[in-house]
């Protein structure tokens, strides 16, 4: 008996660097979506990252307390610049068993954040109500929507905020729905707006007073999501980015040289009234 659970010991241990292995090969990995290249992290495992099916973004697959991140392995100079972002989210129940302690099958949970983030494309939060956000991206902006308990959250330097509490109404354990989101922030008044739908009720908000930080010089753009002791299956479909880069006004040759020729004659001038 000792000799057998020793050797089950030495198997667990053998398991368990394997799946750090992997855990480090997840890291790596990267999908194209809609034309960007991102970065797809997971916790516990690989068998959760973010992975492209039918030309959307699978963020979660069922797996109970997971973690995901699919970030930009580029980055955009958004210091200053305005910027608009579309996309579809979807979210279904999954035949998985039993969360842990659970008599039934608990869905949904827990959402999806789009997030502009100046850290690392490997960044990760939390599982459950963190939405793969809170707990890490000490700069950056998310907009969030929390399935489990229905909300609309707002999220900066990795702290999540609620904005709006069900505007979507309850959901069953049926669960299939899907939301148009677009989102546009205007550097010059430091506000977001946002838009989202699910075919039936519409939401239009501006959240004012968001100012992004030098970060944004070199920001990752990209999504997370998370679930807890519930779980559903997440997509994200239809993803469009578009930013316009701030602008230096640079002055017409002409300009240049009306404001030239100004100099020099106001130091003529000078020289004259000296002498």
């Amino acid at each position: 008996m000792r000799q057998r659970a020793a050797a089950v010991k030495q198997w667990g241990m053998v398991l368990a660097a394997i799946s750090l292995l992997g855990a480090g090969a997840a890291q790596a990995q990267t999908v194209t979506f809609d034309g960007i290249e991102l970065r797809v992290n997971a916790t516990p495992g690989p068998s959760g990252s973010p992975t492209i099916q039918g030309g959307a973004l699978i963020m979660s697959n069922g797996e109970y307390g997971a973690a995901r991140s699919a970030l930009s392995t580029g980055t955009y100079n958004l210091l200053n610049a305005n910027w608009f972002t579309s996309f579809t989210m979807f979210f279904t129940c999954n035949n998985v068993p039993n969360a842990p302690g659970e008599n039934a099958k608990i869905c949904p949970g827990d959402g999806i954040a789009f997030v502009v983030t100046g850290g690392a494309d490997t960044q990760i939060g939390g599982s459950g109500q963190d939405m793969g956000y809170a707990g890490s991206f000490e700069n950056s902006l998310a907009f969030a929507l929390q399935t489990f308990w229905r909300e609309l959250l707002l999220g900066q330097n990795g702290s999540l905020t609620q904005v709006y509490d069900k505007p979507f109404g309850d959901d069953n354990e049926n669960y299939q729905r899907f939301f148009d989101v677009s989102l546009g922030y205007d550097a010059g008044s430091q506000s977001l707006t946002s838009h989202i739908t699910d075919g039936f009720t519409s939401l239009n908000q501006i959240h004012s007073g968001i100012a992004l930080g030098s970060w944004a010089e070199d920001a990752r753009i990209g999504f997370t999501a998370s679930s807890g002791l519930a779980s559903e299956i997440s997509s994200v479909s239809n993803w469009k980015f578009e930013y316009t880069p701030a602008t230096t006004t640079v002055p017409e040759p002409s300009t240049v040289l009306l404001v030239a020729a100004g100099l020099v004659g106001i130091v003529v001038s000078r020289r004259r009234k000296t002498n």
